[in-house]
């Protein structure tokens, strides 16, 4: 679950240190958190030895997939959201990291909500009920969206109706 939050506060700290003191002070007030360099871990023995091992675990593989091609979706969606909020509909850089925060809310209370399940129901059908609800939840945005036009709803009312037209409100 931190690492749905971290995402959160990310933005919202990085769009006012953009407004207040320039791009450049990401770098300075948040810096490497790299302690201890490994010597050895770009020889190519041991990075090709690690990718071997596990491309032969078929569940993992499996996994794997199924993650890759689910963030891979949700992360180019936030990677377009900075263009889409900031330079089409005008949100000033300071404020998009609200928005922003929506998106790591719903995934932290997903996440939540399957941790609290996780106990009680077999990891196969919680993974079998996320991906029902990520397939709907694609029809159940362009509804949303048809609905109140073209503008994503947080734009257009930041009150939690419009919210639960948001494409990870359903997922």
């Amino acid at each position: 679950m931190a690492i749905a939050l971290a995402p959160a506060i990310g933005p919202v700290v990085g769009g006012h240190m953009h407004v207040w003191f320039g791009w450049r002070s990401n770098f300075v007030l948040l810096p490497e958190t790299l302690v201890k360099p490994d010597r050895h871990a770009l020889r190519p023995g041991r990075i090709f030895g690690g990718y071997y091992t596990l491309l032969r675990d078929g569940p993992f593989m499996t996994y794997t997939l199924i993650m890759s091609l689910v963030l891979g979706g949700l992360f180019a969606t936030i990677a377009e959201f900075p263009f889409l909020f900031i330079e089409r509909l005008g949100v000033p850089t300071d404020q998009y990291g609200y928005y922003y925060a929506t998106i790591a809310l719903d995934f932290f209370l997903g996440s939540l909500a399957v941790n609290r399940a996780a106990g009680h129901v077999n990891s196969d059908k919680l993974l079998a009920a996320g991906l029902v609800l990520g397939v709907l939840a694609k029809p159940s945005l362009l509804a949303c969206w048809r609905r109140v036009g073209t503008m994503p709803p947080p734009v257009r009312s930041p009150s939690p109706p419009a919210n639960a037209c948001s494409p990870l409100a359903w997922a």
